[in-house]
Order: C-alpha cells, then sequence, then structure tokens
C-alpha cells in the first residue's frame, strides 16, 4: 500500500520555504510510501490576471513549486 498524494492547498504568492518544510515534514511521517506531493491553488482566473497570463511566467511559478518539492501544481480546478 502506498499514500497517492499529499497535497498543500495554498495561495499562489505562499513563500515556497513554508512549502518545502512541510512537504520536508511529511517525509518520515507515514509508515507506508508517499507518491506524490502536490500544490493545489485557488481557481487561477482569480489571481492569473495579475501575471499577465504568459506561458514564460507559467514556466517560471512550476519550477518554483518544483523546487520546493511538489511533484504536482494544480492552477485551480
Amino acid at each position: 500500500m502506498e499514500i497517492r498524494s499529499i497535497t498543500l492547498f495554498c495561495e499562489p504568492d505562499h513563500p515556497p520555504a513554508r512549502v518545502s518544510r512541510f512537504f520536508a515534514a511529511t517525509e518520515d511521517r507515514f509508515p507506508v510510501p508517499i507518491q506524490t506531493r502536490r500544490v493545489a491553488l485557488p481557481p487561477f482566473p482569480e489571481w492569473w490576471q495579475e501575471r499577465k497570463g504568459d506561458l514564460e511566467a507559467a514556466d517560471r511559478f512550476a519550477v518554483r513549486w518544483a523546487e520546493a518539492g511538489a511533484d504536482y501544481v494544480s492552477l485551480g480546478p
């Protein structure tokens, strides 16, 4: 058995260092392996416009969360 995912729901401007600490704290917390760690954000129409909605910004955004330990990033439902 494995845990499918640990998901952190947060705002887009949540500090990546805190996300990293959260995911690190889950590392040895469970007696079974964790498949993935995910970040889930609010619906993107509510916050993406401020970032001009360009693809380079999306790439930088995804890299930022990946560096914090997220395997997947949801830009909203």
